[in-house]
């Protein structure tokens, strides 16, 4: 699988300053937010942008210092618990059931899954996963959201920043329907690394303070609210 890599700079580098290997997705709307956590820690990066599974499998093999964004509930594979640390977290976001416009049947909580085709993304771990009908494997949220808009999916699981960015780049006959899982948001670092997580909250705690998380997220949405067609269910 081809990577991806770019770098951000933190503080005035010295000679002796190292750069660590982070990962990153840059179709994130909060890819921007975690750059700017990174250079407010002052630490030095260089990113592998690369699709969720294998970031999963070069932290485990120690390649990523840190990777960004996930909670623990989404990372319990048994290699993953004993290599890893968190952040505090940075980001409050609510995951919703999205399905098709028009179906006559939505699915409306997450017993409904138990039935339905669901839309999944090679990488992701899902709260109450197990409890999905029948699971229609895709290789991102993007082409997540294009099975059910295809017809050859039944729902997706997506926090509302990710859809309502994803729409604005490719609208999609779409509702966004009711809330399913609320989540704080975090990095993660590797073990081996755990003078970076002091560092990182504090960058944490300071941005938050300064409204600047909020901001960056925002304006990686900006101007989703003006889509057509998209639809909410209350």
């Amino acid at each position: 699988m081809s990577l991806a890599v770019s770098m951000v700079l933190g503080a005035p580098r010295s000679w002796a300053a190292p750069i660590y290997v982070v990962g990153d997705d840059d179709l994130s709307a909060y890819s921007p937010a975690w750059h700017a956590i990174l250079k407010e820690a002052g630490i030095d990066a260089q990113f592998i942008t690369a699709q969720q599974a294998e970031r999963r499998r070069l932290f485990v093999a120690g390649r990523l210092v840190a990777d960004c964004c996930t909670i623990p509930e989404w990372r319990q594979r048994p290699e993953e618990q004993a290599t890893q640390l968190y952040t505090n977290p940075f980001f409050y976001a609510v995951d919703h059931i999205v399905f098709k416009a028009g179906d006559p049947s939505p699915p409306t909580s997450g017993p409904d899954l138990r039935t339905r085709r669901v839309a999944t993304v090679t990488g992701f771990d899902y709260v109450g996963g197990d409890n999905f009908g029948t699971r229609v494997e895709t290789e991102s949220m993007n082409a997540a959201l294009a099975a059910v808009a295809e017809g050859r999916a039944d729902a997706v699981i997506v926090n509302v920043q990710e859809f309502m960015r994803l729409q604005r780049m490719e609208h999609r006959p779409l509702t966004l329907g009711r809330e399913y899982h609320r989540v704080n948001l975090r990095a993660r670092v590797h073990k081996d690394y755990p003078q970076l997580v002091p560092r990182l909250n504090a960058a944490i705690v300071r941005l938050r303070r300064a409204g600047k998380v909020e901001a960056l997220v925002g304006a990686a949405l900006r101007g989703a609210e003006k889509v057509g067609h998209t639809q909410t269910t209350p």
